[in-house]
């Protein structure tokens, strides 16, 4: 048997209501991971940034491995490795190259005069020889002077003298006394610097000849040559010719020497003994004052963490933050399920959760406090755009977070907590900016006496907590400037409306409601009534009053296009139906919503108002023109009565039911010949009860007791407005009234 798989739902399109819940889901998962990214970027900066020089310890710090950091400065260490580094810097020497070619200049023409004195007579020769010396500051022995004159072997001498000098042309040269001064210094190396090129290449000390070294050098270089004639007179007499000609070829540099030395000195950095710390030490203890030992051992702490711990710390937060996150949807099912099923305010509380996160661990790892961590504006914000209930939970898991962010300290978390809860409650039902500032100053009250209660309950002393307390305090303060710059651009970015929105959207000058005065002005006070109905219906009920109130302003905006077709704005004693069809009637009357609709989105008024417009009369029957209808059409002809209902959709919200019956009432109230009280009272019961009946409530979550206070609510404030009044007398009357009162004083005289 063949299996047969039916692939039929891989046709169907998907429906909105699963692609709804994939973003959701998706966007849980993105909160997730934008968390856990952030944890990880500064997994590498919590030891450090959590504490700052002179803070106070509030919980007890142990080493979670065994580790080493370097300690305090060894100043003896440090100065000997300093001066080590200093000596092996070798002393620099320059090589003066003067020295050799003024030596090879006189060895030249020594022995070229030499030729021209040897052609001399013999008188003559001695003065001659003598005059040469002395010109040349040259200094031969008589037996040495003498051979160079007499000798046969004068060529062989002078290629002789010649080849011993170009074998010493990289000879060091000092004098007796600066190589001693070098080996008492026990230099074993120097520096030399070739002055010509500027070169520099190491020489070592023993290599350095002096001058009383010399002959024996000479001599030692010639009789290892070939060519050199045999014997010892032509040895030495080349050997003390060159010994008196080589000068000291090193000048030492001192300046530059010291300079090196000094430089060398300097790169070696303090020596620190290093201090081993065993697992499970006490790093630093609770109500212990923080020094700069206990930052290096928490920063060497923190670089010796290894992947594992760093995997293992992430891990931990992984699983904490999934609970919170799981935790966050069932307190919104529970609670607000109007939220959850809303993917733009679950954007809303993701991107305001990371970024209180993320500003959280960027104070952590600054040396600010850790009580300016931003939970009050947080939570100020989200309890504007989205209540009390949304913002409260929020709340409560961001100060849990906020605890693993400053190192699972209990006191920050509870200060937090303290000072959104604060912020929530004064900021409910802001309708100006201002009390912003209020909320924020009060927050930041409450942070302030949660900071000293905890510092009481640790036992620190005041001035301790009361700097602590004084920055939850200023966190306050600042929140309510932080709401202020962020609220219009998150109203818009969301598209949401705020109190402060709407009491901006209820000035009656806005273009909107002066073009529905000029055009509609029956439209316009039958609006302000059930303005004036829906908001004392929705404080009866704890609905949000500002937003019925606003809604029922533009909720009838579309009748400004043909204002003369509806009762309210008749000018003349007939009506312009009577010449129309009641399918054209009820069609002109429909419009109304779908014209309204148009005007609020040219006008770019919020999604939240363009949903009155829409729901003020879900999906009613028009049932004057359906009766109408009746009456004209023969019983065997079908009529739809989906052509005399409006499109909807029925309300969505308790505010947007209440502007639905508000407007019912209103507008029948209107139609009463006699408004008595208990005719009027039965005219909103039978009102409400109808659209009950007609399930134009289904849709929202108005109770029956709900119901019956609107009912109450509405009857109240109509009985007050169609109050009998006392009928005042004509002027004629008044008149009668006085000349009967002088008659009858008159008669009274006589």
């Amino acid at each position: 048997m063949k299996l047969k798989i039916d692939l039929q739902f891989l046709k169907k399109p998907l429906s909105l209501q699963f692609i709804k819940r994939l973003q959701r889901s998706l966007l849980g998962v993105a909160l997730f991971l934008a968390l856990i990214a952030t944890f990880y970027v500064s997994s590498g900066l919590y030891m450090r940034g959590a504490l700052s020089e002179g803070d106070i310890a509030l919980r007890d710090i142990y080493a979670p491995q065994s580790f080493t950091y370097p300690g305090e400065i060894d100043e003896k260490v440090t100065k000997r490795l300093t001066e080590e580094a200093a000596k092996q810097v070798e002393p620099l020497y320059d090589k003066l190259p003067d020295v050799w070619e003024g030596a090879e200049t006189k060895l030249a023409t020594f022995f070229d005069k030499l030729a021209v004195i040897r052609e001399a007579g013999a008188g003559e020769q001695k003065d001659m020889l003598s005059a040469l010396q002395d010109e040349l500051s040259i200094a031969l022995t008589d037996m040495n002077a003498n051979f160079f004159l007499d000798t046969e072997q004068f060529r062989e001498a002078k290629e002789a003298a010649v080849y011993a000098m170009n074998e010493l042309v990289d000879a060091l040269i000092l004098t007796d006394e600066n190589k001693e001064m070098l080996i008492a210094e026990e230099t074993s190396a120097i520096m030399v610097r070739d002055l010509s090129t500027q070169v520099e290449k190491k020489g070592e000390v023993a290599g350095i000849i002096v001058p009383s070294d010399i002959p024996r050098i000479v001599s030692k270089i010639l009789s290892k040559s070939p060519t050199v004639p045999e014997g010892w007179r032509i040895r030495k007499a080349i050997a003390q010719l060159l010994q008196v000609l080589l000068k000291e070829n090193l000048a030492t540099n001192p300046t530059e020497t010291l300079q090196r030395r000094k430089a060398a000195s300097d790169s070696i950095r303090p020596y620190r003994k290093p201090v081993e710390v065993k697992k499970n030490e006490l790093i630093l203890a609770k109500g212990e004052r923080v020094t700069k030992i206990h930052l290096n051992k928490l920063s060497r702490l923190n670089q010796t963490r290894t992947l594992g711990n760093v995997g293992s710390y992430l891990a931990g937060v992984s699983i904490i933050i999934l609970i919170l996150i799981l935790v966050g949807i069932m307190c919104l099912f529970i609670f607000e399920r109007k939220i959850l099923s809303d993917t733009k305010s679950l954007l809303l509380i993701s991107f305001v959760t990371w970024l209180t996160v993320a500003g959280s661990q960027a104070i952590a790892a600054s040396p600010l406090p850790t009580y300016l961590i931003p939970i009050p504006a947080a939570a100020m914000l989200l309890a504007v755009l989205l209540g009390f209930r949304a913002a409260y939970i929020t709340t409560v898991i961001l100060s849990i977070i906020v605890a693993l962010v400053a190192e699972n300290r209990f006191e920050v978390a509870l200060a937090s907590l303290i000072g959104g809860s604060a912020g929530i409650y004064f900021a409910i039902g802001t309708r100006r900016r201002a009390q912003l500032v209020k909320a924020g100053f009060l927050a930041g009250v409450a942070s302030f006496i949660g900071i000293v209660g905890i510092g009481c309950l640790n036992r620190l002393h005041y001035d301790i907590f009361a700097i602590d307390g004084g920055w939850g305090l200023l966190n306050g303060i600042l929140s309510s400037f932080v709401v202020m710059g962020l609220l219009p651009l998150f109203e818009h970015s969301f598209k949401m409306t705020t109190n402060i929105t709407l009491l901006e959207l209820s000035d009656l000058n806005h273009p909107l409601l002066k073009e529905l005065i000029l055009k509609a002005p029956g439209t316009y006070h039958h609006s302000l009534i059930v303005g004036n109905l829906a908001e004392a219906a929705c404080e009866a009920i704890g609905a949000n009053s500002l937003l019925a109130r606003v809604g029922s302003y533009y909720h009838d905006i579309g009748k400004t296009e043909k204002p003369e077709y509806f009762s309210e704005n008749e000018t003349e004693y007939k009506s312009r139906h009577e010449n129309l069809a009641p399918s054209m009637s009820a069609l002109i009357i429909i419009n109304h919503v779908k014209d309204g609709v148009e005007l609020a989105q040219k006008y770019n008024l919020d999604q939240t108002i363009v949903d009155f417009i829409e729901q003020h009369h879900g999906t009613s029957l028009i049932y004057y023109f359906y009766q109408r209808a009746l009456e004209k059409t023969d019983s065997d002809q079908k009529l739809d009565e989906e052509e005399f209902r409006y499109p909807g959709p029925r309300p969505q919200s308790k505010e947007a039911a209440v502007v639905l019956l508000a407007d019912a009432v209103e507008a029948s109230s209107r139609t009463l010949s006699e408004p008595t009280p208990s005719r009027i009272r039965g005219l909103v019961r039978k009102i409400i009860n109808n659209k009950f009946i007609d399930s134009q409530l289904d849709e929202c979550d108005l109770t029956l007791k709900a119901l019956d206070t609107i009912a109450e609510t509405f009857s109240r404030i109509l009985i007050s407005i169609f109050h009998s009044r006392i009928e005042y007398p004509e002027r004629e009357e008044l008149q009668e009234a006085k000349e009967r009162r002088n008659g009858k004083k008159k008669q009274d005289k006589k």
